[in-house]
């Protein structure tokens, strides 16, 4: 009988061991751009938005984290922002890049444009992220013509290039 009753404390021991590692190992680190979200506009933006930012970024090859700061800048995830420029939506999307009848205030459609429009400006610009970037904010052609390396704009997203 003794035997048995070590037995079972021993097990309940185990158990109660593993109740307390178990929860510690099986929380993964939390994705950053999901802590981002929340600590700048919520959890239930972190929920809607962050499966939405990672695939497209996946999609375009860009780093997540930049989209969720770029909309940071942009919208402050506002998907319902405007600007005086008639940029629309978390990314400020204008109406020109848009086909007809398209919903630029809807998060996803916007976030695919976004991403889209940075990937093309950022291959134009032979993989240079800070023209990449400035362009998006400016256009192309007046970073091409002017020959800008960086603006204010893409050292607020990425930092220094010359550091």
């Amino acid at each position: 009988m003794p035997t048995r009753t070590l037995l079972t404390r021993a097990i309940m021991v185990m158990a109660l061991c593993l109740a307390f590692i178990a929860p510690a190992s099986a929380k993964s680190s939390p994705d950053p751009v999901y802590s981002y979200i929340v600590k700048h506009a919520g959890t239930a933006k972190a929920k809607a938005y962050t499966p939405l930012i990672n695939a497209k970024a996946q999609k375009y090859k860009l780093p997540p984290m930049l989209i969720a700061k770029i909309i940071k800048l942009e919208s402050n995830f506002n998907p319902k922002e405007t600007s005086h420029m008639d940029a629309l939506g978390l990314m400020q999307i204008r109406k020109g890049h848009a086909k007809r009848g398209e919903n630029l205030y809807d998060p996803a459609t916007n976030i695919e444009f976004g991403c889209r429009i940075l990937r093309e400006y950022v291959n134009q610009f032979d993989g240079d992220m800070h023209r990449g970037l400035s362009a998006y904010l400016h256009g192309p052609i007046y970073v091409a013509n002017r020959g800008v390396r960086s603006t204010r704009y893409s050292r607020m997203l990425l930092g220094d290039p010359k550091k």
